[in-house]
C-alpha cells in the first residue's frame, strides 16, 4: 500500500504543530484543530488510530504537568470517566459502519454549537453535575472513539462549571486519559478479533511519526504561549479558530454529499468566516486582559462584571513575607472571580495608602493602623457586594485578629508559607538586598519577626505551587466553604 502523497504529508504536519500548540496552551483542543482539516485527506478509519495512540501519550504528559491538582479535581473526573465505556464501544462499531462522509456531516453539525458557545463565553453552571456527567462520558466516548474528538462539549461543560484554569487543565487531562486509553484498547481489540475490520493497520501506525513529532515540538511552545495570555482571550481565540475549521470541515461535507456545489460552498465558507472574526474581534476586545485599579468612589464596576447586588461580598486577606507572591496572586484571584462575575477589588500597594492617607512608616504601630484602616475599608466594601482581596505582609497576630474582628463572618484569612530563603532570591524589589545592607531598617524577615499565623483559614505553599495552582486553591477554598454560591 503506498503512503501518503506529499500534499497530505504536508498538510498533517502543519495542522499538527499549530493543534499542538493549542493543546499545550488550554489543556484540549488538538483534535478540534487537526481532525477536521486531516479527515479531509485520509479517511476516518485510518486516521483515527493515529490520532488516539498520540493523544494518549499527550493526555498523561498533560496530566503530569497538572498533578497538584489531581486531589482538587478527580472526585469531578471519575463518573464521567465510568460513562465512556459503552459510548467507546457504540462509537467503534458506529465507524466501521458508517460512510466516512456521513461521519463528518455528523462530527460537525454536532460540534459546531458547542464551539460557538465557547466563543461567545456562555456560562450557565450545572447545579446537578453527578448526575449529569456519567451521561456526558457516554456522549463524550460515542463522539471520541467515532471522530477522536471531545474537547468542545467538555469545554463547554467545565467552564460552565466555573473551574480556575489548572483545575479546567486537570479535570480535562484526566478524563482524555481515559477516554484514550479505552479507545486504544476498543480499537486493538476489534483488530484483534475481527481482523477483517481491524483499525490499527500499516496505514494508520505509518501516519503516528507524522503526528507525533510536530507534537512533541508544539505542546512544550503552548505551555509558555499560555502562561503570556489571559486565560480567557486565548480561550475565545481558540473557540473562533475550532469554529472556522468546522465549518469549513461541514461545508466540504455538505459538498461530498452533492448538496452544495463548490461556488456555493465557496460562498458561505467566506460568509461564515468573515462573520466568525467579526464576531471573535467584538468579543476579545470587550475582554479585560487584567484586572485594573478603580477609584473606590467611582462606584463602577469593573469591566465584564455581571455581579449583582443580591451577592454578599466578602474579604480575602492575603498575608506572607515580601517575595512570597501575595500581589501576584492578589491579581490572579481577582481576574478569575471577575470571570464568573464577581465585582473585585484589590486594595495594594502605594495607591491604596495615599487615598487612606495611611502612616507609611515601619514601625509596628504604623503597620497596625495601615492593617486597621485596611480591613475597615475592605469589610465596607465586602457589605456592599464586592471581594476584597488585601495582599498584605501582615507580620503580628494582632494585626490579623484586628483585621478578622472587621471582616467579620465573610473573611477569609490565606497565609502564603514560603521559606525566607526563596523570598530572598526572589527579592523583586530588592527589599532583602536593602535590608541586609543596614539601608532599610525594620523589614520584616530580616530585622523585624514574621509570627507564623496560629489559625489561618487556608494555607498555600508557594514554593510547590504555581500562581495558577495556587489561585486553584484559593477558588476550591472559596467553593466548597460556600462564599462564591
Amino acid at each position: 500500500m503506498s503512503g501518503p502523497d506529499l500534499l497530505t504529508v504536508l498538510v498533517l504536519v502543519v495542522m499538527a504543530l499549530a493543534s499542538a500548540v493549542t493543546n499545550g496552551a488550554v489543556g484540549y483542543g488538538f483534535s478540534t484543530l487537526f481532525a477536521p482539516v486531516a479527515s479531509l485527506f485520509v479517511y476516518n478509519s485510518v486516521l483515527n488510530p493515529a490520532i488516539v495512540l498520540v493523544e494518549l501519550g499527550v493526555n498523561l504528559f498533560l496530566l503530569y504537568q497538572e498533578r497538584a491538582v489531581i486531589p482538587l479535581t478527580w472526585r469531578r473526573a471519575v463518573p464521567v470517566a465510568l460513562g465512556l465505556a459503552p459510548g467507546v464501544v457504540l462509537g467503534t462499531l458506529a465507524l466501521q459502519w458508517l460512510a466516512p462522509n456521513l461521519v463528518r456531516v455528523l462530527l460537525y453539525s454536532t460540534l459546531l454549537p458547542f464551539t460557538i458557545l465557547q466563543l461567545f463565553g456562555v456560562r450557565r453552571p450545572i447545579r446537578q453535575e453527578r448526575r449529569w456527567t456519567p451521561v456526558l462520558g457516554g456522549a463524550i466516548g460515542f463522539l471520541y472513539a467515532l471522530t477522536t474528538i471531545s474537547g468542545p462539549p467538555l469545554a463547554a461543560f467545565w467552564n460552565n462549571q466555573n473551574l480556575g484554569k489548572s483545575e479546567f487543565r486537570c479535570t480535562i487531562a484526566q478524563v482524555r486519559v481515559a477516554e484514550s486509553s479505552i479507545t486504544v484498547s476498543t480499537y486493538l481489540a476489534l483488530s484483534l478479533l475481527v481482523p477483517g475490520r481491524a483499525l490499527f493497520t500499516v496505514a494508520s501506525l505509518s501516519l503516528v511519526p507524522l503526528i507525533a513529532v510536530p507534537v512533541a515540538v508544539g505542546i512544550p511552545v503552548g505551555m509558555v504561549l499560555f502562561r503570556a495570555i489571559p486565560k480567557a482571550r486565548f480561550l475565545r481565540f481558540v473557540a473562533a479558530a475550532d469554529s472556522g475549521m468546522i465549518t469549513l470541515g461541514l461545508l466540504t461535507a455538505f459538498g461530498r454529499q452533492g448538496l452544495l456545489d463548490l461556488q456555493q460552498q465557496l460562498l458561505l465558507l467566506a460568509l461564515a468566516i468573515a462573520s466568525l472574526a467579526f464576531l471573535a474581534a467584538r468579543v476579545v476586545r470587550n475582554l479585560p486582559a487584567h484586572a485594573n485599579w478603580e477609584r473606590l468612589s467611582s462606584g463602577r464596576r469593573p469591566p465584564g462584571s455581571a455581579a449583582t447586588a443580591s451577592r454578599r461580598g466578602f474579604v480575602v486577606w492575603i498575608e506572607g513575607l515580601p517575595s512570597s507572591g501575595k500581589s501576584t496572586l492578589a491579581w490572579e484571584l481577582s481576574s478569575s472571580l471577575q470571570a464568573l462575575g464577581w465585582r473585585t477589588q484589590v486594595l495594594d500597594g502605594r495607591e491604596t495608602r495615599r487615598m487612606l492617607s495611611a502612616p507609611t512608616g515601619r514601625t509596628r504601630a504604623h503597620r497596625e493602623e495601615r492593617a486597621r484602616r485596611l480591613s475597615r475599608l475592605a469589610a465596607r466594601l465586602a457589605e456592599g457586594g464586592t471581594v476584597a482581596i488585601v495582599p498584605m505582609t501582615s507580620p503580628y497576630e494582632s494585626v490579623r485578629r484586628a483585621a478578622r474582628e472587621a471582616g467579620g463572618e465573610r473573611f477569609v484569612e490565606v497565609w502564603l508559607r514560603c521559606p525566607l530563603q526563596v523570598c530572598q532570591e526572589r527579592d523583586s524589589k530588592g527589599l532583602y538586598r536593602r535590608a541586609s545592607r543596614g539601608v532599610l531598617p525594620l523589614m520584616v524577615g530580616v530585622n523585624d519577626p514574621f509570627e507564623e499565623p496560629s489559625a489561618p483559614d487556608l494555607v498555600v505553599d508557594t514554593t510547590r505551587s504555581s500562581v495558577d495552582v495556587s489561585t486553584d486553591l484559593v477558588r476550591s477554598y472559596l467553593s466548597r466553604e460556600g462564599y462564591l454560591s
